[in-house]
């Protein structure tokens, strides 16, 4: 039986996984709903996965659907990007001369395709007394592509097109070192380490089996791609160079050998750093055409992730299925400026800085190959495919995907 097995996990790697690997959408190295479930007997869990994403969109801050380039502000004020400095300063010149802003003047609509693509590889070695050590290392790459500005400003408005609007691209390239044309960054994500205690607590009754208790700690290491202040929406591959802590918990119920359901909570806290960043000096400002860089300290809002799901298994041999919902939510960031030449107050009005939030249906379906071998076989497979379908958020750029996991345990 082993014989037959192995031709079909081959061709799983040589034609299936790779495929996942060219057009994925990011994920975080580590998710509840995605972790191989704990195979009794077995010591170490090597596993992969990798997801697809389908078309970026975004969700603004009234929750509608948006291009992902507007999930922050409507339009792009390109007169307010000269706002808040010194009169004297050639930027602040510019501005004198331009005029006052009719909510069309030197305004432009904005629209992009955010490319994401990403693979976790994790290892996890079980301990005596259900605990377990795990470590999950992220990959990805991103690509902005199709970025289109709309000028508003009309025809015969001969002063913004001339002294800023026409050539934009360039003009903001040579104002304030941003550039706000494609782009494409490959590199880590950050590392994160989880230790893990689960406890099966078998049931005497005639339909509920089982009562599985998880709990986990995990350390998120800053090994990640920070984000590019120098592009627009170049977001960091992690946490921008912040330590985190994760903690979680969850509950599972299994009936009838056969059903399961159950809840996780997980909340992750960020350390606050320093570094320099892009910050509005007027409260008009657009979050996409910030001109002005200054060292600022960060503290981050709390990431709250509430997931519920229900599952059936051995509907086929070792096939299971898994359906879940999933809210996140993240709080209120904050800077704290290392220079007194610019307002915390207005740094702080930032779009970007304040609470998002995101509702997804999740999908998942495994089949386990070690329904057909026997319990000392010393490698056993799992394959696994899964879908994440967004369906409201705010302050949040989401895309519909799908993905597939592959694991061995030894």
């Amino acid at each position: 039986m082993i014989r037959k097995i192995y031709p079909l996990l081959i061709l799983y790697v040589l034609f299936i996984f790779p495929t996942s690997l060219f057009a994925m959408n990011i994920i975080k190295p580590f998710d509840i709903f995605l972790r191989p479930q704990v195979r009794k007997d077995k010591k170490i869990q090597i596993f992969a996965w990798a997801e697809a994403g389908l078309k970026s969109n975004g969700y603004d801050l009234c929750r509608n659907k948006v291009n992902v380039l507007r999930i922050w502000n409507r339009d792009q004020n390109a007169l307010a990007m000269l706002n808040g400095c010194d009169p004297e300063t050639p930027i602040g010149k510019l501005r004198a001369r331009l005029g006052d802003d009719d909510r069309c003047r030197g305004h432009f609509c904005v629209d992009g395709e955010l490319k994401p693509i990403g693979a976790t590889i994790a290892a996890r070695y079980f301990f005596p007394y259900n605990i377990s050590l795990g470590i999950y290392i992220p990959v990805y790459s991103m690509k902005l592509d199709n970025v289109l500005w709309k000028n508003l400003t009309p025809l015969g408005d001969t002063v913004v097109r001339e002294n800023l609007t026409n050539n934009f691209p360039a003009r903001v390239r040579e104002l304030g070192c941003l550039d706000i044309c494609s782009w494409r960054r490959t590199g880590l994500g950050d590392a994160l380490l989880v230790g893990e205690w689960q406890g099966n607590f078998k049931q005497n009754k005639p339909m509920l089996k089982n009562v599985i208790i998880d709990a986990r700690l995990g350390l998120s290491l800053p090994t990640g791609l920070k984000q590019d202040e120098d592009k627009i929406f170049a977001l960091a591959f992690g946490n921008d160079g912040a330590w985190g802590i994760m903690f979680g918990g969850g509950l599972d119920l299994v009936w009838a050998d056969y059903f399961r359901a159950g809840f996780d909570v997980e909340l992750n806290h960020l350390f606050g750093n320093k570094k320099v960043r892009r910050i509005k000096t007027a409260l008009d400002q657009t979050e996409l055409l910030l001109l002005q860089k200054e060292c600022a300290y960060k503290d981050y809002g709390l990431t709250q992730q509430f997931t519920l799901h229900a599952g059936i298994f051995k509907l086929l041999g070792g096939l299971t299925l898994d359906i879940g919902y999933r809210f996140t939510k993240h709080g209120d960031d904050s800077l704290r400026l290392e220079t007194t030449c610019f307002s915390d107050k207005i740094a702080n009005s930032a779009e970007s800085l304040k609470e998002w939030t995101s509702h997804q249906l999740l999908v998942r379906t495994d089949y386990d190959f070690g329904y057909h071998m026997s319990e000392d076989a010393t490698v056993i497979p799992t394959v696994s495919f899964f879908a994440r379908v967004p369906f409201n958020g705010k302050r949040i750029a989401l895309s519909p995907s799908f993905g597939a996991i592959l694991t061995f345990d030894f």
